[in-house]
């Protein structure tokens, strides 16, 4: 019979699944007289890391501001950019204090040096809207509001 105090116990690894990284996104557009037609794109996707996401609500003005990616610099698996408008704005807006936040678009660019004194814009983001993708180098991009600014952005980093 076996001695109970030089029995092995073998317990089974415990593996948790990797991080992951899921979009859902659905645009629709209504021609007048028309039906509205929604496109849907759904994706997910495995990331490497397990780092922590990185999220910032930035007050942007109109001069050109380099991006911050924080500690996930250089390894930045997905950007999501929403500019939430007026920075300062409490109450329900004047219809006035509309018009004026309207004009309160954000740019994004790519700098060109690393002084940041060029750069090259390759999007727009009115109030409410977002982009999201994935930054080859997040530390050249730079934002700045194109109307009478600023304007307030969230800005969601996600590991790669």
């Amino acid at each position: 019979m076996a001695d109970p105090t030089h029995l092995s116990v073998v317990t089974p690894e415990l593996r948790r699944p990797p991080a992951r990284l899921t979009v859902s996104d659905t645009v629709y557009y209504q021609s007048v007289g028309a039906d509205p037609e929604a496109v849907d794109h759904r994706f997910s996707r495995f990331v490497a890391s397990d780092e922590q996401p990185y999220a910032r609500r930035l007050t942007i003005p109109t001069a050109w501001v380099r991006l911050d990616p924080g500690w996930l610099a250089g390894n930045v698996g997905m950007m999501k950019v929403v500019n939430e408008g007026h920075p300062g704005r409490t109450a329900l807006p004047t219809a006035g204090e509309r018009e004026a936040d309207a004009g309160l678009v954000v740019e994004l660019a790519v700098s060109l040096n690393t002084e940041g004194t060029m750069a090259v814009a390759f999007a727009r983001l009115r109030p409410g809207e977002s982009l999201r993708f994935e930054p080859t180098d997040p530390g050249r991009l730079m934002l700045r509001c194109v109307g009478s600014g600023p304007t307030r952005v969230l800005l969601n980093l996600y590991p790669a």
